[in-house]
């Protein structure tokens, strides 16, 4: 089994990004959009988790969209999305790392999922890597974002920055905005159906990702900053997923965060999740 994305929802949608942001291209961002997706066994798993970071580092090449649009192959782009981030893949390029946006959703979602917490993931079994398979992955920037584009250098052009390769900033806006549709909790809601999103990414913007919904956000789960617990809860009225908000891993050098005190927020996550489960 592989990586699945819902090709009959989003080739509609990337058919109508290409129309409109693929002539803006020339301005010299080299990536083509993300598209959520979910890992191979999302489909038969009990509580259905989709992980929201803040954007990509790096992704499919413009070209290979270029390609797939004009010989009318769109779902040959969607194949290469999907390949990106494997859980094996994931597993050997960023370990343990702290800084890094999946390490710390395996270990919330291991811990969610067994209610044993792995500080080590070099050293996962098999059933600990096939529960790993059953997350979904989605952004709420489907582009990455200017500050992304500042530290990234271009894997082609090694010696320059990608932002420096930008000719034409209004272009490159126009192509973040023709994004839009990939990058709100309905059109993930409506590709994928989550119980939960845990969006991981606190310098985002809660209007834009709950665009046309009914979520609201919850003042009794309120994150107790002078404890380091960093979170925000969202429920809807109209859609059973439940999304909770909290801190992209980048963050936790600058905070000084310790193992522990990231141990302590992966609990502190999954203790909300289970008393929300607990309350339906």
């Amino acid at each position: 089994m592989e990586n699945y994305v819902n090709k009959e929802y989003y080739l509609p949608l990337l058919k109508r990004f290409c129309e409109i942001a693929l002539p803006l291209y020339e301005c010299g961002y080299p990536q083509g959009p993300f598209i959520p997706y979910t890992m191979p066994n999302y489909g038969k798993a009990k509580l259905k988790v989709m992980f929201v970071g803040q954007d990509t580092k790096g992704w499919t090449r413009y070209n290979v969209l270029d390609k797939a649009f004009k010989s009318e192959r769109l779902s040959d782009y969607l194949e290469e999305n999907i390949s990106n981030v494997r859980v094996e893949k994931a597993l050997m390029a960023w370990g343990n790392n702290i800084r890094a946006f999946w390490p710390f959703a395996d270990k919330l979602y291991l811990l969610i999922r067994t209610g044993e917490y792995v500080s080590d993931l070099k050293c996962l079994d098999d059933e600990q890597i096939e529960i790993l398979k059953e997350v979904g992955y989605g952004n709420l920037h489907s582009i990455e974002i200017p500050d992304t584009l500042r530290r990234r250098f271009d894997y082609y052009e090694d010696d320059l920055k990608v932002w420096d390769l930008i000719t034409n900033i209004e272009q490159y806006n126009c192509i973040r905005e023709a994004a839009r549709p990939f990058e709100t909790i309905k059109s993930m809601i409506e590709a994928y159906n989550p119980d939960y999103m845990f969006v991981l990414a606190w310098k985002g913007s809660d209007e834009e990702f709950f665009e046309n919904t009914d979520y609201l956000w919850q003042e009794e789960f309120k994150g107790k900053i002078e404890e380091k617990k960093y979170q925000a809860v969202y429920l809807s009225k109209t859609y059973k997923t439940k999304v909770i908000w909290s801190l992209h891993p980048s963050s936790f050098r600058p905070l000084k965060f310790t193992n522990n005190d990231i141990k302590d927020l992966c609990y502190y996550l999954a203790g909300t999740c289970h008393q929300l489960e607990s309350s339906k």
